[in-house]
């Protein structure tokens, strides 16, 4: 009954109404810069690619300083002492800079030494014991950027450990 108030509407798509006035179909051309995305896109886009990616390999590879030594660790080999998803979870974010790194335009020779770094990384790194004590030394983010070209000093990520337990701002009473 309700579709009786309805008139019928033949169903025909843009392309039909589109050859019924024009003639054939033609497929819409893109712009050429739509074809091929560019690595990056801007100057901007680029500072903020490389800033990303030094305080991510900084954040992973040696954002710890170790009190009384003169060396840092990171959260890699710490996240590396996880059973099972530890290495998976450093080596995926070792991956994430691989990529942003062919993004940034590095060649392929510079890509696959990062793998490179990455796979020794991630592959010595499941190695019980051994392994993690190789994590700590080996330092594949810093490495990686290196290869990248980009420095990684003067970027201070710093890690409070009291941080989350700090008591409130009021003085005491």
């Amino acid at each position: 009954m309700l579709m009786s108030a309805f008139p019928a509407i033949p169903m025909t798509s843009p392309a039909d109404h589109h050859s019924a006035t024009t003639g054939p179909a033609t497929p819409p051309t893109s712009p050429p810069h739509a074809r091929r995305l560019p690595h990056a896109r801007s100057e901007l886009d680029r500072a903020t690619r490389i800033e990303r990616l030094r305080k991510l390999a900084v954040l992973m590879d040696s954002s710890i300083r170790i009190p009384g030594l003169k060396f840092r660790i990171g959260l890699d080999p710490l996240i590396g002492l996880l059973p099972g998803v530890g290495d998976l979870i450093t080596t995926s974010i070792s991956a994430y800079i691989i990529y942003q790194g062919y993004k940034l335009g590095a060649d392929r020779v510079t890509i696959l030494k990062m793998i490179g770094n990455a796979l020794i990384d991630g592959l010595l790194g499941e190695i019980p014991i051994a392994g993690d004590i190789f994590d700590f030394a080996f330092k594949a983010n810093l490495r990686n950027l290196r290869l990248l070209g980009i420095d990684a000093k003067g970027v201070q990520i710093e890690i409070d450990p009291a941080a989350p337990f700090r008591e409130s701002a009021r003085s005491p009473s």
